[in-house]
């Protein structure tokens, strides 16, 4: 993931979901909040992940989590993420290509989020 310069340090509250091969660290989620901002993790990592101390008390950053989010918190989630123009990173394949998608998942080699053209359903 590259970072404009106008991206770092503006959000005052940043939500991440858990993911087991995840990117991005804990250093660069950080380095993404405003003074006093705080970092939301949603979902249970497998393993248990570092939190660097400097990056959390020179920029005041408290730590905040849960397992889900519920309605409100998820729309509020996807509004921000429209309006800073977030979007995911997706890999569109074929319905004659999920067993192979799945086989790919299997041994980690899944950059992006499988998404299935429904389109090829029809051919």
């Amino acid at each position: 993931m590259k970072l404009h310069e106008t991206q770092k340090s503006q959000y005052s509250t940043l939500v991440v979901v858990q993911l087991e091969q995840q990117l991005i660290g804990v250093v660069l989620e950080l380095g993404l909040l405003k003074l006093d901002g705080t970092l939301v993790k949603l979902g249970m990592p497998e393993h248990p992940r570092a939190a660097p101390a400097p990056a959390l008390v020179f920029g005041r950053h408290p730590l905040a989590g849960s397992l889900i989010g519920g309605i409100a918190e998820t729309q509020e989630m996807l509004d921000s993420c429209a309006e800073h123009e977030v979007r995911p990173e997706i890999e569109v394949i074929t319905t004659d290509y999920i067993n192979e998608a799945y086989k790919r998942m299997l041994v980690s080699d899944v950059r992006y989020r499988f998404v299935i053209d429904t389109q090829s359903l029809r051919a």
